[in-house]
């Protein structure tokens, strides 16, 4: 570092000359003293700016820079979570994420059946009753694929009728060689998972994985995945690799306009069995296979620090509080004893905690809602933690501080 002599390391004057700029495309008027250069002449005086660099202010805090990261596009699902498919549980009807194969002399009908509900309300139902040489089942294009790279995957399936055979295909084009396929040949009358792998023949934005019967049969499918084989306990190890190079200190998560229309105990526990859900602030399926467990376990891989935001637009203090508690709380908690079920014994010790998002907008999922102590108790009773509101009007100003009254029982909505 180069050191300044005397005087000049302790006062540093910068002049600043600022120059009259002609503006052609705006309509202007002038007025009396810029047709006399009057005001250019003010214009061009030098401006005296004092840099005392010997008295040092106040530090910075590291948590200046931060990320931010929300359930939108592609910024959790196949961005930092490595799944492939959209709507891989199924919540929306055949033709919208799914395409159905139904071709011509194949009697079969694709379509949403309540009677296999899983974990969305139905799942996918593929009847075949005359197969006459033909395939019939689903489809979704427009996967991206990385050529030589091992892809793994697994589907969720069981037979209402007499079995048959079940094709998993993945294309990378429209000739005969440019796939891999596998067929389960042992799906009964009970939910199984059924794992497959393939190897990329081309690089391509325009795969597509396909599931099908040729047989007679009634196929129910709950789940689909596919994922890169080098994935990190689901993350991408590119992005992974990517985000530590920003080395940001803390990331905020799950939203955003999206965490007023969700519940964080939807992804909780089995991923396959979490409901998926419509988003109402980004109007696109909600997987729930990326939640607070999740989070957690990326904000360690990469070494920052969590902020969990509650929401405030159709959540409420206890729901809250319980997110708080299932974070932080030990296993004599009902949260703690939850967490620890999911595999997670030790208490996430999460210090940084948002209240609500933007409430203010009319882009808002619903109106704020009151927090009251219940919310700033629970840290207390859960270990050291700092509530932040973020934006003035999401919350009242208790919400925005730890409450000093001792701490109450905790009670769960559900």
């Amino acid at each position: 570092m180069r050191t300044l002599p005397n005087k000049a390391a302790q006062w540093l004057t910068v002049s600043i000359l600022l120059f009259l700029l002609p503006v052609s495309s705006y309509a202007w008027e002038p007025k009396a003293d810029d047709l006399d250069g009057t005001a250019a002449a003010r214009a061009a005086e030098a401006v005296e700016i004092a840099v005392d660099a010997g008295k040092p202010g106040p530090a910075i805090s590291p948590y200046v820079y931060g990320q931010f990261i929300e359930h939108l596009g592609r910024c959790i699902r196949d961005g930092i979570w490595a799944e492939k498919l959209v709507d891989r549980k199924f919540l929306q009807e055949p033709g919208k994420n799914w395409e159905p194969i139904q071709p011509a002399g194949v009697a079969c009908n694709v379509f949403l059946d309540t009677a296999g509900a899983y974990a969305a309300p139905h799942a996918m139902a593929i009847w075949v009753r005359d197969a006459q040489g033909g395939r019939c089942g689903i489809r979704q294009g427009h996967i991206g694929l990385l050529r030589g790279k091992e892809y793994v995957g697994y589907a969720v399936l069981t037979h209402a009728g007499a079995p048959a055979p079940v094709e998993v295909r993945l294309e990378w084009g429209s000739g005969p060689d440019q796939g891999q396929s596998v067929v389960l040949t042992d799906v009964r009358h009970s939910y199984r998972r059924f794992a497959f792998r393939f190897h990329a023949g081309e690089t391509t934005d325009s795969a597509s994985l396909s599931l099908t019967l040729s047989s007679p049969g009634y196929l129910w499918a709950a789940g689909l995945s596919l994922m890169p084989a080098d994935n990190v306990h689901g993350m991408r190890a590119d992005t992974l690799a990517l985000l530590r190079t920003l080395n940001a200190p803390i990331y905020r998560w799950p939203g955003g306009n999206f965490v007023s229309g969700y519940n964080w105990k939807d992804a909780l526990g089995d991923r396959d069995r979490r409901p998926p859900r419509w988003s109402r602030a980004w109007k696109d399926v909600e997987e729930n296979d990326f939640g607070i467990d999740e989070f957690v376990n990326f904000c360690r891989e990469i070494k920052t620090e969590p902020l969990v935001v509650v929401n405030t637009g159709l959540g409420g203090a206890a729901e809250a509080a319980e997110e708080v508690e299932y974070a932080n709380g030990s296993v004599q908690t009902r949260g703690g004893a939850l967490r620890a079920q999911n595999g997670h014994p030790e208490p996430y010790r999460v210090t940084w905690w948002g209240v609500g998002n933007e409430m203010y907008g009319n882009w808002a999922t619903s109106p704020p809602i009151a927090m009251p102590s219940a919310i700033t108790r629970s840290p207390r009773r859960c270990g050291p933690s700092t509530l932040r509101s973020n934006s003035s009007a999401s919350a009242p100003a208790e919400s925005g501080t730890i409450s000093s009254s001792p701490p109450a029982p905790a009670t769960w909505t559900s």
